[in-house]
């Protein structure tokens, strides 16, 4: 009986990690270039700006290209960012989400994140000219 307790509070700690895309959940992904050049705030990153900047300390956030799509945890779904740049998200379990960011044929990056509602996930510093590119998800 209390092997039987020990797995029903275990299954009871583990359920709300499981159940954080149990229902299909908009995930906004922007590509953004970050570079040292000055220029004028770009108010489109308004949502992310206080995650960057102390995070990476560049002078210039642009945003280049976003998109969303609707996503289940278990799922998987692709999300253009223009200029060839794809994130595709594959359910990882346990709440994870598999991410590859791709340009073309050539692998970006390739990491597994837990995303949370209403914080941006930043991901990338991948060399652009004089700047670098970030890739930033949100569930909404």
């Amino acid at each position: 009986m209390k092997a039987l307790f020990v797995i029903l509070v275990g299954l009871c700690c583990v359920a709300p990690v499981q159940r954080a895309f149990a229902q299909p959940s908009d995930v906004e992904a922007m590509l953004i270039l970050a570079s040292n050049e000055p220029a004028p705030l770009d108010r489109r990153l308004e949502r992310v700006d206080y995650v960057l900047r102390p995070l990476l300390r560049f002078e210039t956030y642009r945003l280049l290209g976003q998109g969303s799509v609707l996503f289940s945890g278990s799922g998987s779904a692709s999300i253009a960012l223009g200029d060839g740049h794809v994130v595709n998200l594959a359910g990882g379990g346990k709440g994870r989400v598999e991410v590859t960011w791709l340009r073309g044929n050539d692998r970006l990056l390739s990491t597994s994140v837990t995303l949370k509602k209403g914080k941006p996930t930043i991901l990338g510093g991948v060399p652009q000219g004089e700047g670098r590119l970030i890739v930033t998800l949100m569930v909404k």
